[in-house]
């Protein structure tokens, strides 16, 4: 195997979930993991196979209380300014952890997640910094991209002790939490029904997979019509509401898009197919 496919192992053997990316690229190869992130695995056949078929696969690792991380994504210069900033207030300080340097010159600072629900959000923390709790991923190193830049295990303070056990991840701060929790989903409709018909449900599987795997510039248009579709089913009373927004505000994740602006997308395209509910054949 390739380095990409040892990398991967080394972080199954530590209990974080990989799964493969596309070369050159960050997401999910949806020839090997058609599911993207509800693919990624600790079991090392599994993990070889992927690696033995696409050597060159990015490696993605799910985050959240699966793999027992949270990754502060910071997002090039303006992020790092931002954060600067954000811990000029005085905020308690995040000690010592494993860091990765992106293409972008940001980094990713992996922390130990809390053990309780940690939502992936956009721009909530500061500008330009992420978060990526549960239902979330991070390209991992030594991932790279069409132009040679790539992610790296930083060696500097902080950096020592990847997953040899020498180092402990830090825990997440508890100050971070409230200012990481994405703004509550403006629900656009009253129909529910918990469990969804099987019809339904099969829809809902195959709209999230398109969103999940939407290519950048398609992400949002998939998204809308994926609402719509969907909320044609929610305004016959097929399915509950709560179930599609949730799926596909965790599936416009995997694809890249932000909380705010896939949940923008989400209420446009759900009101519309709301109001034209589905007809069909008994």
């Amino acid at each position: 195997m390739t380095v990409f496919g040892w990398s991967a192992l080394d972080y199954g053997s530590v209990g974080w979930h990989v799964f493969p990316l596309e070369a050159n690229g960050k997401r999910p190869d949806g020839r090997l993991a058609p599911h993207g992130l509800h693919d990624a695995t600790t079991d090392p056949d599994q993990i070889r196979a992927w690696w033995r078929k696409v050597p060159d696969a990015n490696v993605g690792i799910a985050t959240g209380g699966e793999s027992g991380i949270v990754v502060l994504d910071v997002d090039g210069s303006e992020g790092l300014t931002a954060w600067d900033a954000l811990m000029a207030d005085g905020r308690e300080e995040i000690p010592s952890s494993f860091l990765v340097t992106t293409p972008r010159g940001g980094v990713h600072v992996y922390l130990a997640h809390p053990g309780r629900p940690v939502p992936n959000s956009a721009g909530k923390l500061a500008p330009n910094i992420d978060v990526r709790g549960d239902g979330g991923y991070v390209v991992a190193p030594p991932s790279k991209l069409e132009d040679g830049r790539c992610w790296r295990q930083w060696t500097g303070a902080g950096g020592e002790g990847w997953l040899d056990g020498t180092a402990q991840l830090a825990p997440m701060p508890e100050w971070m939490s409230p200012l990481a929790r994405p703004d509550p989903v403006r629900r656009t409709g009253t129909l529910r029904r918990p469990g969804g018909s099987s019809y339904a449900n099969t829809a809902l599987d195959a709209e999230c997979g398109r969103v999940a795997l939407a290519p950048v510039g398609q992400r949002n248009d998939t998204l809308n019509r994926a609402a719509f579709n969907l909320g044609t089913l929610i305004g016959a009373r097929e399915i509950g509401q709560e179930t599609v927004v949730e799926r596909l505000l965790e599936a416009a994740r995997v694809a890249g898009l932000g909380d705010e602006e896939a949940e923008a997308t989400l209420a446009s395209g759900l009101n519309k197919g709301i109001a034209n509910p589905r007809q069909r054949a008994s």
